[in-house]
């Protein structure tokens, strides 16, 4: 797989540092092949279910922390925060 959409998914990934993918999408073998940042999520990357992810990642890391809430901004018009109480809730 290499053709124009892998190629330009490529070049979008490399200037931003990253990106989020559905696990079973078909380009996320593909970029981490690449040698790229791809975070590959069970569920869709929703600003909301990454929070999550890394609220639950966080959690499992350092569980001597008691973590109160977590805040994930995507640009200046969308964020979601998780809190132990609450799924992520967008904003």
């Amino acid at each position: 797989m290499n053709g124009p959409i892998e190629q330009q998914a490529t070049v979008a990934i490399a200037d931003h540092h990253g990106g989020g993918l559905h696990i079973l999408d078909p380009i996320t073998g593909y970029l981490a092949a690449q040698g790229l940042k791809v975070l590959s999520l069970p569920t869709w990357p929703t600003t909301e279910a990454i929070a999550t992810h890394l609220a639950q990642v966080t959690q499992e890391l350092l569980p001597e922390l008691t973590l109160t809430g977590l805040l994930v901004r995507e640009g200046s018009a969308n964020q979601a925060r998780w809190t132990p109480d609450t799924v992520a809730v967008s904003s």
